[in-house]
C-alpha cells in the first residue's frame, strides 16, 4: 500500500509528514536557530489580578527556518505536497519548530480544601510538540528584502502543529503554582489534591491566515481548528496592527508561528489588537476529562477573546506585552458563569535574521544592540527551582528559588542575586469555616558565586554566598470564600485590599549554596539539582534549607 492509498485518512498523513519534517531536516537546508518563550497570567494585568479560570500558562518554542533557495526538491517535494495540504502550488516550507508547554485552570477560590461543586475544577496540562509553516510570497516574507515603504503586500500561511501530553497530577501545575505563591508570599494554593485525573493528551492544530497591508498597517485574519482529546473546537479571528517597520505575522496567544530566516529592517515597533472566537465543541478543562471519574461542570459554547497590546523588535530581540479579556466559559449555576476573566502574555523571542553584527558595526543600533547587550548578556545566567524544604516543624513544605548572576572576574566568579524561600501550612486541613496559616521564610539576596572547576556555564559546579533581607510572614485567610466576618487575630494586622490578615517579621538574612548543572545538547541551557542553607536573624534565629531541581539558561 502506498502512501497515497485510499485507506489511509489525508489527515493521518499530514500529521506524520509534520513529524518528519521537524525530526529529520529534507534537503541541504540553512537552519536559523530561534527561539521564543511565552508566559500568561492573570496576575499580568494592570487592574487587580486573580487566580482564577485561566491562571497560567507557559510555551517554549525551538524554531528553525529555511532559507527560500533551500526549499524542498525532486523527490522530497512530491512527497510533501502528496502528503499534505500545507505545501500546494505557490507554498513553500519556511519553518519547523519544537514546542512544550504547561497550562493550568483554578476554580475561583484556591485557599479551600474542598472545591465548590459548582465551580471549575482545578486542571493542569504539560505537552510537547512538533510544528511547521509553509507560506507564499516567499520573496517579501522569507528574503525579506523589505519592499517600498508605500507597497501594499499580500501573504498567506498555513501552519500545522501536533502535541502529546498528560492531562493531571503528572503535568507538575501544582507544584509551578505553589513555587510562583511562595516567592509572592501570599496564599499557598490548597485544593489541588481534587484536580482532573491523568490521562493522554493528544491534539492537532491547523491554521490558516492571510496578512494585508504595508509596514505601518495591516490587518491579519486567521481561522483553524484544534482536534483534541482535552479541547475541540473551530476558531477565528484577525489581528490589526499600527506601527513602523513592521515584518511578519503578529504572535497569538501561546500558539506562535515558527521563526523564519529574512532580510528586514533593523527595528520594528507595533501597537496590537485583535479578537477571536470559538466554538466549544469540547472543552476538558470545565466540563471534565474522558475518565469517568473526573467531574465537571456545564460548559458554555461560544467563548470569545479580546486582546490589546503592543509588539518591539530590536535586530533579532522582539518582546511582546499583551492585554486579554476572556468571556465566561463556564454556565449553569456557577460562581464563575457569565464572569470574565482577564489576563495578560509577555512575549519574548530570538529571532535571527540575515543581518549579522559584521553588517552593523559603526551604526547606532550596532553599538547598542551588539555593544551593549553583548556586554551584559555575557557571562549571564538566570535559573528558577522547585523542591522539598526543611524547616522546624515541617508539614507540606515546598521550596522556591531563582537567581540571576553575570561574570564579573575572569571565568570563575559572579556576581548576582538570589530570592529563595518555603512556604509551609501550619497544621492539619482546618475544620469547615476555620482559618488557614500558612507561614512564608523568604530571603532577599545579594551574592557572590564561584566555579571552582572549569569556567561559568553548563556542566559545572556553583558554589556561593549571599546576605540581604530575610522576611518571616505568617498569613491567615477564612476557611471559606468570601470577606472576613470579624477582626484579625490577635497579633495580626488586616490587609485591607486582600482581605486577609499577616503579621510581617523582616531582619538580615544569609545564604550559603551549592549546585551542579549537567549540560544539555544546547549549550545555553542545562538542569541541575541545588542546596541552600539559610538563616533569618530575628530575635531567635530562624534555619530553614531547600533542595531544589531546577533550569539554567545562558542567553
Amino acid at each position: 500500500m502506498t502512501l497515497t492509498s485510499r485507506r489511509t485518512p489525508r489527515w493521518v498523513l499530514a500529521l506524520v509528514a509534520c513529524a518528519l519534517a521537524t525530526a529529520v531536516p529534507l534537503g541541504a537546508q540553512e537552519k536559523s536557530r530561534g527561539w521564543t518563550a511565552y508566559w500568561e497570567n492573570d496576575s499580568f494585568v494592570l487592574a487587580d489580578g486573580t487566580d482564577r479560570n485561566y491562571t497560567n500558562g507557559v510555551r517554549l518554542v525551538w524554531a528553525a527556518g529555511d532559507a527560500p533557495a533551500n526549499t524542498f526538491r525532486g523527490r522530497s517535494e512530491d512527497w510533501w505536497r502528496k502528503l499534505t495540504p500545507l505545501l500546494r502550488e505557490g507554498f513553500v516550507f519556511t519553518s519547523s519548530a519544537w514546542a512544550a508547554g504547561q497550562n493550568f485552570f483554578t476554580p475561583s477560590v484556591i485557599t479551600v480544601y474542598d472545591v465548590d461543586p459548582l465551580d471549575r475544577p482545578y486542571a493542569g496540562l504539560a505537552y510537547f510538540g512538533l510544528r511547521i509553516d509553509a507560506t507564499d510570497n516567499s520573496r517579501d516574507l522569507v528574503t525579506n528584502t523589505f519592499v517600498r515603504r508605500d507597497a501594499f503586500t499580500s501573504t498567506f500561511q498555513h501552519s500545522l502543529e501536533v502535541d502529546a501530553g498528560v492531562l493531571g497530577p503528572a503535568a507538575g501545575a501544582r507544584v509551578f503554582q505553589t513555587f510562583a505563591h511562595v516567592l509572592r508570599e501570599n496564599r499557598i494554593p490548597k485544593g489541588w489534591h481534587h484536580q482532573l485525573p491523568h490521562e493522554p493528551f493528544l491534539s492537532a492544530n491547523t491554521m490558516w491566515r492571510g496578512r494585508f497591508g504595508t509596514h505601518f498597517a495591516d490587518l491579519t485574519p486567521h481561522g483553524g481548528v484544534m482536534l483534541g482529546t482535552v479541547q475541540t473546537y473551530p476558531y477565528g479571528g484577525a489581528t490589526l496592527r499600527l506601527g513602523w517597520n513592521m515584518t511578519d505575522f503578529p504572535a497569538l496567544l501561546i500558539a506562535p508561528t515558527a521563526v523564519p530566516v529574512r532580510q528586514r529592517p533593523e527595528w520594528e515597533i507595533a501597537f496590537v489588537t485583535g479578537v477571536e472566537g470559538r466554538a466549544m465543541l469540547r472543552n476538558a478543562f470545565v466540563e471534565g476529562g474522558l475518565r469517568p471519574d473526573s467531574e465537571g461542570i456545564d460548559a458554555t459554547t461560544w467563548v470569545g477573546d479580546w486582546r490589546w497590546g503592543f509588539s518591539v523588535r530590536l535586530t533579532e530581540w522582539r518582546l511582546t506585552w499583551t492585554q486579554v479579556r476572556r468571556s465566561s466559559e463556564v454556565t449553569g449555576e456557577s460562581p464563575v458563569a457569565g464572569v470574565y476573566h482577564d489576563y495578560g502574555s509577555l512575549t519574548f523571542g530570538y529571532e535571527p535574521g540575515r543581518t549579522t553584527s559584521g553588517d552593523r558595526e559603526g551604526t547606532f543600533l550596532g553599538a547598542v544592540v551588539d555593544g551593549f547587550l553583548g556586554r551584559v548578556l555575557d557571562g549571564f545566567l538566570l535559573e528558577a527551582g522547585t523542591g522539598p524544604a526543611d524547616a522546624d516543624p515541617v508539614e507540606r513544605a515546598q521550596g522556591s528559588r531563582v537567581g540571576v548572576a553575570k561574570r564579573v572576574w575572569g571565568d570563575r566568579i559572579a556576581l548576582g542575586g538570589e530570592v529563595v524561600g518555603i512556604g509551609r501550612e501550619l497544621g492539619p486541613p482546618p475544620i469547615p469555616g476555620g482559618d488557614h496559616r500558612d507561614l512564608f521564610l523568604v530571603n532577599k539576596l545579594i551574592t557572590v558565586r564561584a566555579i571552582p572547576f572549569g569556567r561559568l556555564g553548563p556542566g559545572r559546579l556553583h558554589v556561593r554566598a549571599g546576605g540581604g533581607s530575610g522576611l518571616s510572614k505568617l498569613q491567615v485567610t477564612p476557611g471559606e470564600p468570601g470577606e472576613r466576618p470579624g477582626p484579625c487575630p490577635a497579633g495580626l494586622e488586616l490587609d485591607d485590599r486582600r482581605r486577609r490578615c499577616n503579621r510581617s517579621e523582616t531582619a538580615a538574612g544569609w545564604m550559603l549554596g551549592a549546585g551542579y548543572w549537567f549540560a544539555m545538547p544546547t549549550d545555553r541551557a542545562s538542569l541541575g539539582i541545588d542546596y541552600s542553607w539559610n538563616t533569618i536573624r530575628l530575635d531567635e534565629a530562624i534555619h530553614f534549607a531547600t533542595v531544589t531541581l531546577g533550569f539554567q539558561w545562558h542567553p
